[in-house]
C-alpha cells in the first residue's frame, strides 16, 4: 500500500491510496482494505480480488541412482517448496554424449529410466512440476553406468555339466 496523503487533509481535499493485491495461494482469492478516518461513514471497506499464481517448485533431492540392465532407477525426496501448488509429476532425465536422451515420468519415487545403453555413462537429474503447470529447476546430477545382469544360476549349471 502506498499513499500520498500526508499527515492530515483539509476539508474538501482528497488523496490517492494505491493498493496492490497479489495472492500467494494458487487460485481465486479475496481480501479487503479498511480505511478509518473522521469522515462520515468511516470506516470504509474496499473489497479486493485476484488470482494467485504458482511459482516453480524447488528441485527435488536425488537420493540414489542404481543401474539395472539398460536402465537407471532414481530414488528421490520431494522438493522443499512446491511453489504454492501441489506437485503433480516428476520427470527423470538421463543424458549421455552421442546418445538419445531418455526420460521417465511419474508421481512418486522411485522412477526407472529405461532404454539406456549398457556400459555408457549417463548423467541423471530430476525435476518437479506443480498444479500451476510450472516445472522447477533440475536437481543435481548423479552418474550411472547401466550394466548387464547375468543369470548366475544358469552359468553355474553349465559349469557343473
Amino acid at each position: 500500500v502506498t499513499y500520498f496523503c500526508g499527515a492530515s487533509l483539509n476539508a474538501g481535499s482528497s488523496c490517492s491510496v494505491n493498493v496492490s493485491f497479489t495472492p500467494t495461494t494458487l487460485g481465486p482469492q479475496n481480501g479487503s482494505v479498511v480505511i478509518t478516518s473522521d469522515a462520515a461513514g468511516s470506516p470504509h471497506t474496499i473489497s479486493l480480488s485476484g488470482t494467485g499464481m504458482a511459482n516453480p517448485p524447488s528441485a527435488p533431492t536425488l537420493v540414489s541412482v542404481v543401474s539395472g540392465p539398460g536402465s537407471a532407477t532414481i530414488t528421490f525426496t520431494a522438493p522443499t517448496s512446491n511453489g504454492g501448488a501441489a506437485i503433480t509429476s516428476y520427470t527423470a532425465t538421463c543424458t549421455a554424449k552421442d546418445q538419445v536422451t531418455r526420460t521417465a515420468t511419474g508421481t512418486s519415487s522411485p522412477l526407472t529410466v529405461s532404454g539406456l545403453v549398457v556400459g555408457i555413462s549417463y548423467a541423471c537429474s530430476l525435476s518437479a512440476t506443480n498444479a500451476g503447470g510450472l516445472t522447477g529447476n533440475a536437481s543435481d546430477v548423479l552418474a550411472v553406468i547401466p550394466a548387464n545382469v547375468f543369470n548366475l544360476e544358469a552359468t553355474v549349471l553349465l559349469l557343473l555339466n
